[in-house]
């Protein structure tokens, strides 16, 4: 079959549409890691909101250590909104963290895991000091892209 041109927008609709689940590994390293407002998880998406499913991280070549944690957030009722809290305690080297599992805080009620305002990304800071210890982090998110209709 030849290929043929299609438009973004469209393509990207129908997954929307159906609500499939996406997941994406980013490895940071101390450079990264950096104060409020952090870097970008997961970069903002027209008309559409991130809704976490699960997170996951991994520290690389030793334990994390320097770092007063690592902290996930987005944005909910156009408010900054921690959604996950990571310990670097339980970042050692090749362990997997995993979102709701002792040093892997998820927010209260819930917020972790609802939809965040549309058009807005998921961003990721450290708290404290540089990273030491550990030559990167890489941070597994798994997620769902939610449509919204614009009128």
């Amino acid at each position: 079959m030849p290929l043929r041109r299609k438009n973004m927008n469209a393509e990207v609709k129908k997954l929307v549409d159906h609500e499939m689940l996406f997941t994406m590994r980013t490895r940071f390293t101390a450079a990264d890691l950096v104060v409020a407002p952090g870097t970008t998880l997961l970069p903002a998406f027209p008309n559409a909101s991130y809704r976490l499913v699960d997170l996951m991280a991994i520290a690389n070549g030793g334990a994390a250590g320097g770092l007063t944690n690592i902290i996930v957030s987005g944005t909910v009722g156009a408010v900054k909104t921690t959604l996950a809290t990571l310990l670097p305690a339980n970042l050692t080297q090749s362990a997997l963290l995993r979102l709701g599992a002792t040093g892997a805080a998820p927010a209260a009620n819930g917020v972790t895991l609802q939809p965040m305002d549309p058009s807005t990304s998921i961003m990721i800071e450290r708290t404290g000091t540089a990273l030491t210890g550990a030559t990167s982090i890489d941070v597994i998110a798994t997620y769902a892209l939610e449509g919204r209709t614009v009128i």
